[in-house]
């Protein structure tokens, strides 16, 4: 299996991929030489983007509090982010980190996966964020699994779990 690590050097522009019907058919720190370069090894479906604050954004190297970030064009909407890999993947972790300085709220993020000759998708993992302007605006995880063979990896943000607001996510890293 050929897979491709992120070369920081030379980067790929990302191949990514508009959702046009949002229902889509069945961050940590670690070491960056396992990362995944989800730019040059997968394209990136999704259901909404804000103009100013694109898709391209989660997989830009910008991470922390204040970093750039994705965050939907549709208030309390769920939305849907899906790699689809050039070659299958093993998995190992998955970080991702969200900021949310305007509502208060509980988003959830919820990922899947397919994997082999398998037609439809399995959990990897569901996680909550809970947001506050007045308290907690940043929150991380990085998340450990073992999965192997994955053609596509995909992410369901709800955003409104409790509270009103937008799908927003600062980074998504994947790790062999």
């Amino acid at each position: 299996m050929n897979t491709k690590l992120m070369d920081i050097e030379q980067p790929c522009r990302l191949r990514k991929h508009l959702i046009v019907n949002s229902t889509v058919s069945n961050p940590g720190d670690g070491a960056p030489r396992n990362e995944l370069d989800l730019q040059a090894c997968a394209v990136v479906h999704f259901s909404s983007e804000h103009p100013d604050h694109p898709i391209d954004h989660l997989f830009d190297a910008d991470a922390g509090p204040g970093a750039s970030k994705w965050l939907s064009a549709r208030r309390n909407t769920p939305e849907t982010i899906l790699l689809v890999f050039d070659e299958p993947m093993n998995i190992s972790r998955c970080a991702f980190e969200a900021e949310d300085r305007d509502f208060e709220r509980t988003q959830e993020v919820c990922a899947e996966y397919l994997a082999g000759d398998a037609t439809s998708y399995r959990r990897a993992f569901i996680q909550e964020f809970n947001f506050s302007p007045s308290g907690a605006i940043y929150q991380n995880e990085s998340i450990a699994m073992t999965l192997s063979d994955v053609r596509r990896f995909r992410l369901t943000i709800r955003p409104h779990k409790s509270g009103h607001g937008f799908a927003t996510l600062t980074s998504l890293r994947l790790y062999r």
